[in-house]
């Protein structure tokens, strides 16, 4: 089962090292953001700022659906 697992090196609950040391499966994509705390992804869009996790969850459903 493909999974993606998104996280920030600075997030206050789970530590990265956790993350990095990890066996994952060929199925697994780990994306590490180098700031965002615990799932607190905003970034600036063409309209202002967007939330960060919906663009990023959506283009990689799209990719793997290609």
């Amino acid at each position: 089962i493909p999974t993606l697992v998104l996280s920030s090196y600075d997030d206050p609950f789970v530590d990265v090292t956790d993350y990095l040391n990890a066996e994952l499966s060929a199925t697994t994509v780990l994306h590490l953001e180098k700031h965002g705390g615990h799932m607190g992804y905003l970034s600036k869009g063409p309209r202002g700022y967007m939330r960060w996790l919906d663009h990023a969850l959506g283009t990689y459903l799209k990719t793997i659906s290609d």
